[in-house]
């Protein structure tokens, strides 16, 4: 689960979802998700070489970003 600052959502709340690999943007090694309505845009990506992760093969959470157009 991934929280929000309240500078990017303010007065947001936490629900707990599963999404499926088929319900992501895929596009290359990366996939994203757009919520609506707060239009927050999360990505994700396969680790790199210097990254100290358990799972390479897994996707891990990237970046984070509010769409404001």
């Amino acid at each position: 689960m991934a929280s929000l600052p309240p500078l990017v959502l303010p007065d947001s709340e936490s629900f707990e979802a599963t999404v499926g690999r088929e319900d992501l943007i895929t596009f290359g090694e990366q996939s994203s998700i757009l919520t609506r309505p707060a239009k927050v845009c999360a990505v994700f990506s396969l680790p790199g070489r210097d990254h100290g992760v358990r799972h390479r093969d897994r996707h891990y959470l990237d970046v984070m970003h509010k769409h404001t157009a």
